[in-house]
């Protein structure tokens, strides 16, 4: 056999098991190609800013920083491709200004990435548009990396989805939001590799768990808390050298054909596999902590909360009285909540809706916070509105609706608020506002100038901390005088500034750690050193302690520590100037017109067999797809072919969602040879049409989430039969509507619930066909409680179907095990109880890591007429269930194995698969 041969037949078997691995990851890809996170409204009006590397697509009222954003786009796109061989091809950056949450995402399929500009109240002691650029640019150079090899070759037959297959199916999660971790910190002045909060969580979990694996770590646990995949990759990350990751995201490209390719190549070229990379890394992390013990001394503390063995976190503790605390309280079996802590005793004081960290003050018998509400119908429409409980009467009002305010603070006699205001330009505010929401005074930064934390130390004072560039500063704000009086600049950030004594306590970082040092005249002393880390500040009523949230593993636990002025470290953290290695240009850019409307299509994924994203199955044949930039437009064009009964069917599905209605229609072309109709051979061609309307609305204003869905469609349909010699061929048209609505009520669930601990949910549908007298209209209701243990849950659901013949659709869901009934009229009782068994953390060598085993049983009866005999049906059995990470994926899948029997005992089992993302 010659070598041309031998090449001729690996090329064979590459090709097989590539395109076994796109139908395997088929319902991966389809999620992906379909990767919309929402819309903005309809009247935004966008500019763009097109240039050799990207195309920056963003809202008018964004122009102004527009072009600052541009030049960090340069600056990002030339330092994030030093340490990966690679030029990027030209791509589409969407800012959204609209929402009030920190995010940003690259992703494939449509090709493009997404920056959310609003900054957090979280001070990381960075420019929150830089860092997001530097980090999501380093997302777009990774994914062109891939594209080469084998990567091209599944560009060229798959699209943009094709390389998206490959980055799933062969690289780590870890490594993908570790490395853009890693390019942040090394090419901005400060990155979260020099953050507190971010560095902890890994040193206290490698501290205090015992040794677990690297499928735990890097998959996560319903037992214990788990540092989550950007820290664990940023240390892995560390810890190699820039030119092995190089290296290895070549070779992997060009080989990913072994089973853990990722772990495969590493250890070509270092020796190494990824458990000895995390073995090697937990030993040294180990060493380097216990090193440092006893190097600077740790502070003394008295637990305030008690001992769990359970995950639990208390956190953003304020004082009511001299012997009552209120606290924020996170653990997995209940849903984060504020709770009074008084004498020892905890008692549950209100749920919040969608509750902004960091936000929750105290003054004269009100509590105060912030919290997410988002649009019903926009999903890139949110906003941040501050929420004033009166803590005696337990009533809850918003102050003001449609707002873009964070960490308010109410002033000593609880009659004012101030607070931060970010507008759609991110440009920040002070403002001060009554307790109507009535805008009293309004105190405006400079250009790039955040704010943080406002506190009132006197009736017409605010200590607030600010970032602005690469400095950070302590700012006393006179009210009376709209005077502000800068500190001296600083190299680390400031949070939670606490009036005391002359100065301020304040939350900083000193040696990478999160602590709490108290500020007077522009000197820095350290008060408290945790072990870990720590947040929030709050004083006992004598001034003599400091109360504040520990952090451990396990939780954060409220403690309480005298205040002794510590080890000054002023010089270690004053900043001198800017470092001359990050420097960003301020060019000038063209700034055109973007109009979505003559944008709404951009084919990005094509395959050489049908992926039906409607119906989630692949078939042979071919697809195309297309994906607009702003997500209002979608098409997917199939061909499908039926090798056992050699049918051949067109189709066109299209979804548009610009407007507030969402729209969509679908086009089919199916041709059914030799079909058999009472042992009369006839060709088949049918042709029909779809369209209709739909509202798809969703409130989270509250602990209860509510959902309204409103759908309209018209479909009609004309099959010619071409009947065998002898028989008069015959065509058939049929048209028809159907209305379908319901409307969802549920409490937020716990990380561990399996049901919503309450929900309601209604629906009705009601279909008539328009040439005829045909109809059919149902009703269903179903609810959810609490069980009998932690997470479990019961579910009940009723339904009734009334339909004027046998030939009506059926929207009543027959029993499990049952299918296939035809019927005019139909009534249904189920009842379901689920329930988790054990969350094992165990993994079977590199092939399974079983997170979690649940159960769940079910009783289903219906009763059905089908315009003559009245029949009954049932079945009854049990599901178990199985959350795994299967081959080391990343995301956590689903495997259920159902066994259920029937009114006559017959068994039925029936296996179930899905993928969370």
């Amino acid at each position: 056999m010659n070598k041309d041969t031998i090449l001729f037949q690996i090329t064979i078997q590459m090709a097989k098991r590539c395109l076994f691995l796109i139908i395997i990851l088929n319902a991966f890809i389809l999620k992906g190609q379909l990767y919309s996170l929402g819309q903005n409204p309809a009247g935004v009006k966008w500019s763009q800013i097109k240039t050799e590397n990207f195309q920056l697509i963003f809202p008018v009222d964004f122009e102004s920083k527009a072009q600052e954003l541009a030049n960090i786009l340069v600056y990002a796109n030339t330092v994030t491709r030093k340490t990966l061989k690679t030029k990027p091809k030209k791509i589409s950056i969407i800012l959204q200004n609209n929402t009030t949450v920190d995010n940003g995402f690259v992703t494939l399929a449509p090709k493009r990435s997404e920056f959310y500009a609003t900054m957090s109240q979280e001070n990381e002691g960075v420019d929150w548009l830089t860092k997001l650029a530097v980090h999501e640019y380093r997302h777009v150079i990774q994914f062109e990396k891939y594209n080469q090899g084998i990567g091209k070759l599944f560009n060229v037959l798959f699209g943009e989805q094709g390389i998206g297959a490959i980055i799933v199916a062969t690289t780590p999660l870890w490594f993908i939001e570790g490395d853009a971790v890693y390019s942040e910190s090394e090419n901005l002045t400060r990155g979260r590799a020099n953050y507190g909060k971010f560095l902890r969580e890994f040193k206290a979990q490698i501290s205090e768990l015992d040794s677990i694996s690297y499928e735990k770590a890097s998959f996560g646990s319903f037992k214990n808390c788990i540092s989550d995949h950007y820290k664990l990759g940023y240390f892995l990350r560390a810890s190699l050298s820039d030119s092995v990751w190089d290296e290895l995201l070549t070779r992997l490209v060009r080989n990913p054909f072994p089973l853990y390719p990722f772990s495969y190549h590493l250890k070509k070229i270092t020796g190494k596999s990824i458990n000895q990379l995390y073995g090697d890394l937990i030993c040294s992390s180990q060493k380097k902590i216990r090193s440092l013990k006893g190097f600077e001394e740790i502070t003394n503390v008295e637990i305030i909360t008690k001992k769990s063995n359970d995950y639990v976190s208390y956190e953003n503790p304020v004082l009511v009285d001299t012997i009552t605390l209120i606290a924020v309280k996170k653990s997995f079996d209940k849903p984060l909540r504020f709770v009074t802590l008084k004498s020892g005793l905890e008692q549950l004081l209100h749920v919040p809706g969608n509750y902004d960290e960091n936000s929750l003050r105290y003054s004269n018998g009100y509590l105060i916070w912030s919290e997410k509400r988002v649009n019903p119908r926009w999903s890139y429409l949110d906003y941040s509105e501050v929420v004033l409980l009166n803590i005696q009467t337990k009533k809850r009002r918003r102050i003001k609706r449609k707002t873009r305010w964070f960490a308010p603070c109410l002033n000593p006699t609880a009659d004012k608020i101030a607070l931060v205001e970010v507008d759609k330009a991110n440009n920040s505010f002070l403002l001060i506002v009554d307790l109507e929401g009535v805008e009293l005074q309004r105190i405006g930064f400079g250009n790039r100038e955040m704010i943080y934390h406002p506190n009132w130390f006197g009736a017409n004072e605010i200590v607030l901390s600010s970032l602005k560039g690469k400095s950070n500063f302590l700012l006393e704000v006179d009210l009376i005088n709209d005077a502000i009086k800068y500190s001296r600049p600083f190299s680390t950030p400031f949070s939670n500034p606490t009036p005391y004594k002359g100065g301020y306590l304040v939350e900083t970082i000193h040696a990478n750690k999160d602590v709490i040092a108290w500020w007077n005249e522009n000197k820095l002393k350290k008060v408290v050193n945790p072990e870990f880390g720590l947040d929030f500040i709050a004083l006992d009523s004598l001034n003599s302690e400091v109360i504040y949230a520990d952090y451990h593993n396990n939780g954060s636990r409220l403690v309480r520590s005298e205040i002794t002025m510590g080890y000054d470290f002023t010089q270690d953290e004053i900043w001198t100037g800017d470092n001359t290695q990050f420097i960003i240009q301020t060019d000038t850019f063209k700034v055109t017109k973007y109009k979505p409307l003559l944008n709404l299509f951009n084919f990005h994924s094509w395959a050489p067999f049908s992926i039906n994203p409607s119906e989630q199955n692949a078939n042979l044949g071919a697809s195309v797809f297309s994906q607009n930039l702003l997500s209002s437009s979608i098409l997917s064009l199939n061909y499908d072919y039926f090798s056992d009964s050699k049918s051949k069917q067109w189709t066109a599905d299209y979804m548009f969602e610009h407007f507030y209605p969402q729209f969509f229609g679908r086009v089919s072309n199916l041709f059914e040879p030799n079909v058999s109709i009472q042992d009369v051979k006839t060709n088949l061609k049918t042709l029909s049409y779809q369209a209709g309307s739909k509202v798809n609305l969703y409130y989270n204003g509250s602990k209860f989430r509510k959902s309204f869905f409103l759908e309209s469609a018209y479909l009609y349909s004309e099959s010619d039969y071409d009947f065998e010699p002898g028989y008069k061929d015959t065509a058939v048209i049929q048209e028809s509507s159907q209305f379908i609505l319901s409307f969802i009520v549920a409490h937020k669930p716990a990380v561990r619930d399996l049901y919503s601990p309450l929900s309601l949910r209604f629906s009705s549908a009601y279909y008539f066909n328009l040439n005829s007298s045909q109809n059919a209209q149902v009703l269903n209701v179903s609810s959810t409680i609490r069980g009998f243990f932690k997470n479990d849950g019961l579910k009940f659901s009723v339904g009734k179907q009334w339909g004027s013949d046998f030939y009506v659709p059926n929207y009543l869901i027959e029993p499990r095990g049952v299918s296939n009934q035809g019927f005019k009229n139909g009534e249904k009782l189920s009842v379901e109880y689920i329930t988790p068994l054990l969350y094992p953390d165990w993994k079977v060598g590199r092939l399974v890591y079983l997170q979690r085993i649940y159960v769940n049983m079910f009783y289903d009866f219906m009763q059905i007429n089908d315009g003559q005999i009245n029949r009954t049906l049932s079945s009854q059995g049990g599901t178990a269930y199985f959350d795994f990470n299967p081959l080391r994926y990343s995301f956590l899948s689903t495997f259920g194995i159902q066994l259920s029997t029937d009114r006559e005992g017959a068994l039925f089992i029936a296996p179930s698969f899905s993928v969370s993302y």
